[in-house]
C-alpha cells in the first residue's frame, strides 16, 4: 500500500531543492536575482488577492496590480521606478471607473496594498544585493535574509514539536493562529540570532555585534508578526492555506 509522505519529509525535500536554487540566484545577482524576486513577488501578490476574493464581491484588478508589483519588486534595477509606480497607482483608480463593480473601494485598495505588501518588500532584497561596492558582501547581505528566515522557521518548528506538552498550554496568539506557541516563537528567535551570528563570524566580519543583535531581533521576532498577519488574513478569508507553491511549507 502507498504510504503518504510525512509533512517533515516533504519540507526537507522541498528545502533541498529550493534553497540551492535561491542562493544560486542571489549569487548571480543582477537581473537573474531580479527575475526571481519579481516572480516570487507576483505569486505572493496573487495569494493576497485570492484571499480578498474568497468571500465574493471583491474583484481586484489583478493584471494591473501584478504589473505594478513586478516593478516594485525590481525597483533597484529600474530607473525612475518610483515615478512610474505613482502614475500606475493612479491608473488603478482610472481603470476602476470603467468597471461596474460592487466594491470599487476594495477593488482599488487591495491591488494597491499588494504593490507595497508583499511585492515592494522584495525590492529591498535587490537593494541589499546590488547596494555594496563589493559583490561578495552584497551576496552575503541578501543571503542573510533567507538564512535567518529559514533558521527561524526550522527552529520554531522543531522547538514547538519538542516542547509539545508545554506548547499546548502556552499558545502565542490563539485567536489568530492556534498552532503557534511561545516555545516555537522563542526557538525561531534564537534560530535567527544564531544564523546571523555565525554569518558575522564566518563570512561578514564587517557586521558589528550591535548589527547582529538588531538583525536577529528583526528576523527572529518582528518577522513573526508578519507571519501572524498572514494568518489573520487567511482566517478572515476562510482559507487554511493561501497557496501550495512549496510543498510542506
Amino acid at each position: 500500500p502507498h504510504v503518504p509522505m510525512s509533512n517533515l519529509t516533504l519540507r526537507v525535500l522541498t528545502a533541498l531543492v529550493a534553497a540551492p536554487l535561491v542562493l544560486g540566484a542571489v549569487w548571480l545577482g543582477g537581473w537573474v536575482f531580479g527575475a526571481v524576486a519579481v516572480v516570487a513577488a507576483v505569486l505572493a501578490q496573487l495569494e493576497v488577492m485570492q484571499m480578498a476574493e474568497a468571500r465574493g464581491e471583491v474583484q481586484p484588478n489583478r493584471w494591473l496590480g501584478c504589473v505594478l508589483g513586478a516593478l516594485a519588486a525590481a525597483w533597484p534595477l529600474v530607473p525612475y521606478a518610483t515615478d512610474v509606480l505613482i502614475v500606475g497607482l493612479l491608473a488603478l483608480l482610472v481603470a476602476e471607473l470603467k468597471r461596474r463593480a460592487v466594491r470599487p473601494l476594495e477593488n482599488v485598495a487591495v491591488p494597491a496594498v499588494t504593490v507595497f505588501y508583499p511585492a515592494g518588500l522584495f525590492g529591498f532584497l535587490g537593494a541589499l544585493r546590488e547596494g555594496p561596492d563589493d559583490p561578495v558582501l552584497g551576496f552575503w547581505l541578501a543571503a542573510s535574509v533567507f538564512l535567518m528566515v529559514w533558521a527561524a522557521d526550522s527552529l520554531a518548528y522543531f522547538t514547538g514539536k519538542t516542547w509539545s506538552s508545554f506548547a499546548k498550554t502556552h499558545p502565542l496568539f490563539p485567536r489568530v493562529s492556534p498552532k503557534k506557541t511561545w516555545a516555537g516563537s522563542l526557538g525561531g528567535f534564537l534560530g535567527a540570532v544564531a544564523a546571523i551570528a555565525i554569518l558575522k563570524t564566518w563570512a561578514v566580519p564587517a557586521l558589528s555585534w550591535l548589527d547582529v543583535g538588531v538583525l536577529g531581533f528583526i528576523a527572529g521576532a518582528l518577522s513573526q508578526l508578519g507571519d501572524l498577519a498572514e494568518s489573520l488574513f487567511k482566517r478572515a478569508a476562510g482559507v487554511k492555506d493561501s497557496a501550495g507553491y512549496l510543498p510542506g511549507h
